[in-house]
Order: structure tokens, then C-alpha cells, then sequence
């Protein structure tokens, strides 16, 4: 292991980060220099230009691919060589399906490695009551975005009140 590598995923360590996008930034630094033929260290935003106009020209990659590409060599440079990084000098790509690029059938996405077709659709925050409850009304909870990570139970406002005040509110036990 070269002493870059080895700092490299030092920091990718001391920071947490998870296992699955320590093996994607790891290959991706070494992928760009081996592109180049030089050690990373020796490489600077020209040459990150250059290699992602490679990835889209060459090697055909998806905006995403490529995105991550950027963000494991931006680690890189921030986080373990300690230099600047400019998002004006080196932009990341636009995401987002091409015009001419047809939708996978039933709307959703097919699998990047071959397999089954992912349906992706918007996530339900809500499910309705199957009965009405108490007062002939169905009350219906909103949960914030981080409903899940906190495990707190949910408390929902009595539904006879006005709407203004019928909202879910937390009870901090």
C-alpha cells in the first residue's frame, strides 16, 4: 500500500465514512492516476479537467459515475493532501436524463449492474387510517424529515380541533 493510499483511507476512516464509499474512492484516486501515469499528489485541477472530460468522451460514464469520481478525488485533495478545491474550476456535472434517452418501462430506473428494474417512486410519509377514528374523522400525522433516525412516537392533535392546530406534534418522553 503507497503512503498516499494509506493516508487516504486514514482520513476516509477517521471521518467514518462507510465502508461502501471508502472501496468506491479508494479505486477512483487510483483510477485517475493511473490515467496519468504519475502519483496523485503530482496532479492538480488542469488535470482533473481533463480526466473528466476522459470519463464522459471515453469511457461513456453516466453523470453519476462521474460525480462520485469527483467527489472521492475532492476528498482527496481537501481532506488528505490539505489543498484547495475549486467547484468553479472543475464543476460537477449536470444530473438528470438526456432528452433522447428513453425512460426504463413502468417509469422507473433498470438496475446499473443488469438486474431487475428499480421502481423508484415518491416515498409515502403518510398512510391513511382504514376506518375513521373517533369522531367520524381521519386524522392524518405528518412526520418531519428525520421522523425515523430520532425513534420518537408520534402524537396526533385531536381531530375536532381547527386546522390550523390539527398537526402532529413530538412528545419528547
Amino acid at each position: 500500500m503507497t503512503r498516499l493510499r494509506k493516508m487516504m483511507l486514514e482520513e476516509l476512516e477517521r471521518r467514518n465514512y462507510s465502508p461502501r464509499t471508502i472501496e468506491c474512492y479508494i479505486p477512483a484516486v487510483k483510477d485517475f492516476a493511473r490515467y496519468f501515469h504519475r502519483p496523485p499528489d503530482q496532479l492538480g485541477p488542469r488535470h482533473i479537467r481533463e480526466y473528466q472530460a476522459y470519463l464522459f468522451r471515453q469511457r461513456k460514464l453516466a453523470p453519476s459515475s462521474v460525480t462520485q469520481r469527483l467527489a472521492a478525488l475532492r476528498f482527496f485533495f481537501i481532506r488528505t493532501l490539505k489543498r484547495p478545491w475549486s467547484v468553479a474550476e472543475t464543476p460537477y456535472p449536470k444530473q438528470g436524463r438526456r432528452l433522447d434517452e428513453p425512460a426504463a418501462p413502468g417509469g422507473g430506473r433498470s438496475h446499473p449492474r443488469g438486474g431487475a428494474e428499480i421502481h423508484r417512486s415518491q416515498p409515502r410519509l403518510v398512510d391513511r387510517p382504514a376506518s375513521p377514528g373517533p369522531g367520524g374523522h381521519r386524522a392524518l400525522p405528518r412526520r418531519s424529515a428525520n421522523w425515523h433516525q430520532r425513534g420518537l412516537p408520534l402524537q396526533v392533535a385531536d381531530p375536532t380541533c381547527q386546522a390550523s392546530d390539527a398537526s402532529a406534534r413530538w412528545r419528547e418522553d
